[in-house]
């Protein structure tokens, strides 16, 4: 049981991915018998994905040092549990996974969207949804960091 509650939002994170890439392989037959790669649809794509991509993106920008801000107050205080640094820790190395999927999409988006529609591309798509996961995750980890630091056991 240890085992499970140590190693749950990756666990919840891989089942996650399973199914978004089964679901992308799944359209992918759709995409090829309908391409929908007119300079239209490969722009309204490029804007979509790149706003998606830069909120998340924003976002961690903003949580991340504000957990950094968590653990320097809670590592001078040391009023506050160790087990909630250890939470909002947790949280901050998902946003930093989300911050890198976020920058790649970022990159690939320009290079890619000039020939090609990048919502029907695997390279831009597959990561496009762990970005949105492993900000919720982190999230949720910064949470429970927050909520065990203002009530401690």
């Amino acid at each position: 049981m240890n085992f499970i509650k140590q190693w749950i939002d990756v666990l919840v994170f891989a089942v996650f991915m399973a199914m978004h890439v089964k679901a992308l392989y799944e359209d992918r037959k759709k995409y090829v018998s309908e391409p929908k790669n007119e300079l239209i649809d490969r722009q309204f794509s490029a804007t979509t994905l790149n706003s998606a991509s830069g909120t998340g993106v924003t976002a961690v920008s903003i949580l991340v040092p504000a957990s950094l801000l968590i653990i320097q107050i809670a590592s001078d205080s040391h009023t506050i549990p160790r087990i909630a640094m250890e939470y909002v820790f947790r949280g901050s190395i998902w946003f930093l996974v989300s911050l890198a999927l976020g920058l790649f999409i970022l990159f690939v988006i320009p290079t890619q969207s000039q020939a090609h529609n990048v919502a029907r591309r695997m390279m831009t798509m597959i990561p496009f949804g762990p970005q949105l996961a492993c900000l919720i995750i982190g999230m949720i980890w910064l949470v429970i960091g927050i909520y065990t630091a203002v009530y401690p056991r």
